[in-house]
């Protein structure tokens, strides 16, 4: 298995699969995730303070009410940079969201992310369209009971509205950004398993290439 991928294998239930996290951390400066990646969809909202959230695609500062949409396999970390800093991550496979593909939003929209070929706008910071309408259907989540008998419903439900508002953002994955992303694993994976050794450029490119 690869060294980076997270030592998750399931979210939720199986009709479900969905896992809320509740991150709170009084300590600036402090890496509270490591650099993994896992095979489902991630959504990142800041409630205070604010994090580094760093991908193999961009870093980026979070502040309280931004929002980070995390694709499947991105390779991520997250670092406090404030004292009480509080975060929800929503984690969770697509197969929550599919449908038949013969339905318009499994073929516009889940079947293309899927696919890694499309993506969302990455980050929707305060007062950017779609931020209240995102942030809505994310607190109708966290304000549901987790015994709640409808939580499920209230899950799917909210995610798809979120899914579909955001639907105008969805553009392509470019093939080097896609290259580039297994790449920085291959990367990782070599020098994790000869980091004792004094490892030159060029077996790193050799063992890429």
């Amino acid at each position: 298995m690869d060294k980076y991928r997270e030592k998750i294998l399931h979210r939720g239930t199986t009709d479900c699969p969905f896992q809320q996290y509740h991150m709170i951390h009084a300590t600036p400066n402090v890496v509270l995730t490591g650099t993994h990646w896992h095979p489902e969809y991630e959504i990142i909202y800041i409630c205070e303070g604010s994090i580094e959230l760093k991908s193999d695609k961009h870093s980026a500062i979070l502040f309280a009410n931004d929002i980070a949409f995390i694709q499947p396999e991105w390779l991520h970390s997250i670092k406090t940079l404030d004292e009480n800093t509080s975060y929800y991550a929503f984690v969770f496979s697509l197969d929550l969201l599919t449908l038949p593909f013969s339905h318009f939003f499994q073929k516009e929209v889940i079947a293309p992310i899927s696919a890694r070929t499309h993506q969302f706008t990455n980050i929707i910071r305060n007062e950017e369209v779609h931020h209240a309408k995102v942030i809505r259907e994310l607190k109708e989540i966290i304000n549901c009971p987790k015994d709640a008998a409808n939580r499920k419903a209230i899950v799917f439900t909210s995610m798809l509205h979120i899914f579909l508002e955001m639907a105008d953002t969805l553009h392509p994955c470019t093939q080097q950004k896609k290259h580039n992303n297994e790449t920085i694993k291959l990367v990782l994976q070599y020098l994790g398993e000869h980091y004792a050794e004094h490892v030159t450029l060029q077996q790193v490119s050799s063992y890429v290439h």
